[in-house]
């Protein structure tokens, strides 16, 4: 494995198997029935990452990044920097959401899939796990080492990790990557993602109880954070999908509503069919993607 550093910063990127080598065959995945559960998507086959990229010192505080692949890639693309969800809980990594970025490079769009500091043992929590999203969003320009060359971004996020993408800031990204100018956000997409954390912190499943875990307290003891953390209360300024299925049992479907955003709902599809490749949300996010890069938001 290969290390350098990039522009004498302390930000360094790890050249990893396959990068720029010979041509990756993409995985395949057998169409499969709705609502799967976790261990179902937790060990999936996938294609290792072209480039792993640190933007902070702390060891979660890292991003993979999957070139674009296939007859579909082109530079009209948007680069999609995701999110994963976990509860913001350190036990959920990155790993779990891995097939899904893979997937999404076999058909066409580069993606910056991001670690983060969560819940417990990473050391991260309300706000400094959004301060870390922010931190990466503006270290894109460390892409460049890559050589991509993509027409802005979308950011991508599912359950917790679509809170979290619903909260960065969306107007733009200051990035040497396109020549010194801001890179445009297009658009923000939520899989199964937490809108209203007031609400959704009052239930009573493993999730739901990890709302007080992440803010530090309760609604009644933290009322102004919880409100700077609540993404219902907030104006969303770029075209933005909620996208759910009708099945979830972890983020309610009641969660995909937005006075700014479009809402999609499938049929029988649970919390996780988002990261399966194989399923029919999956299929629903990367139709989503296209008509984001045809400008076909309709």
């Amino acid at each position: 494995m290969k290390h350098c550093c990039f522009l004498g910063a302390v930000l360094c990127a790890w050249l990893m198997p396959g990068f720029a080598e010979t041509p990756v065959q993409p995985v395949s995945f057998t169409a499969i029935a709705g609502n799967v559960p976790y261990s179902a998507i937790a060990n999936l086959p996938f294609n290792e990452p072209d480039l792993r990229i640190a933007y902070g010192h702390e060891q979660s505080q890292y991003g993979l990044l999957w070139r674009a692949r296939g007859e579909r890639a082109t530079s009209q693309r948007p680069l999609v920097v995701f999110i994963h969800g976990g509860c913001w809980l350190s036990a959920y990594d990155i790993k779990h959401s891995n097939a899904l970025s893979s997937a999404l490079a076999d058909v066409g769009f580069a993606v910056w899939s991001l670690e983060y500091r969560r819940t417990g043992a990473s050391g991260g929590g309300w706000p400094a796990t959004l301060n870390d999203i922010r931190q990466a969003l503006g270290a894109i320009e460390k892409l460049a080492i890559a050589n991509l060359d993509f027409d802005g971004l979308v950011l991508v996020g599912h359950s917790a990790g679509g809170h979290l993408a619903l909260l960065a800031d969306g107007d733009a990204v200051n990035t040497s990557a396109t020549a010194g100018s801001a890179l445009t956000v297009r658009a923000l997409v939520g899989l199964a993602a937490i809108v209203d954390l007031e609400r959704y912190g009052q239930g009573g499943n493993s999730c739901q109880s990890a709302v007080s875990k992440f803010m530090g307290g309760d609604l009644s003891t933290r009322p102004a954070e919880y409100q700077s953390a609540n993404p219902a209360g907030r104006r969303l300024t770029v075209p933005t999908f909620l996208l759910h299925g009708t099945d979830d049992h972890i983020v309610g479907p009641e969660q995909a509503r937005h006075a700014d955003a479009r809402t999609v709902l499938v049929p029988s599809a649970g919390h996780f069919d988002w990261l399966h490749p194989g399923s029919e949300a999956f299929g629903v996010l990367v139709k989503t993607l296209e008509k984001i890069s045809d400008n076909e938001q309709k």
